[in-house]
């Protein structure tokens, strides 16, 4: 997956650049360096689930 499509998902949950990098325990800076070097499986798995959470609360009126 690309940046760019990560990015595309990120807007479609509503979910800020910032807010992805807080959840992972990272900061803005380093989620912003980590994605444009490429992400691990790991992290691209944590990163998608924490955008599926986010469209789930979007669904739902949680946000």
């Amino acid at each position: 997956m690309t940046i760019y499509e990560i990015k595309i998902e990120m807007m479609k949950a509503n979910i800020k650049q910032y807010e992805v990098a807080e959840k992972l325990g990272y900061s803005e800076t380093v989620f912003s360096k980590k994605l444009r070097k490429g992400l691990s499986k790991e992290e691209l798995e944590k990163v998608l689930m924490i955008i599926k959470d986010a469209k789930g609360s979007v669904k739902n009126g949680e946000n």
